[in-house]
């Protein structure tokens, strides 16, 4: 048993980074440097691409929300993208990253020791 590419894909000579499927399979979304591209699978015909210029660096990595694979969602080192592609808008979200160090009056992690941080509160994404 051996394996054969069907495919190769390229976009502006970038290295790709991250790949996502939509739910349906209907489309392929890769992840180039700071570029999204959507492929249709079947044919590897380029649907549509657009700069990730919202990011802050290179994308990181590409998911498809939701069962429809309406939205997209595009990381960074430090910040999100969610990208609507029916609209083809998207919403920029930052998130920290935070070193979790026990508070020793409260026995919980010192970033939930914060009022406004919580178990059932999500503190990370600022938009």
């Amino acid at each position: 048993m051996f394996w054969v590419a069907r495919s190769n894909l390229t976009f502006k000579r970038e290295i790709p980074w991250s790949v996502s499927w939509s739910p349906d399979g209907s489309l392929l979304v890769v992840g180039y440097g700071a570029y999204v591209a959507i492929y249709d699978p079947l044919s590897n015909a380029l649907i549509q691409a657009f700069a990730a210029s919202e990011l802050r660096g290179q994308v990181r990595s590409i998911h498809f929300l939701g069962n429809d694979g309406r939205f997209l969602a595009v990381a960074g080192l430090s910040d999100v993208v969610l990208w609507d592609l029916v609209t083809q808008k998207g919403k920029l979200y930052t998130y920290l990253i935070l070193l979790a160090f026990k508070d020793p009056d409260t026995d919980l992690p010192s970033s939930m020791a914060s009022p406004e941080c919580t178990p059932n509160h999500c503190c990370c994404l600022t938009s």
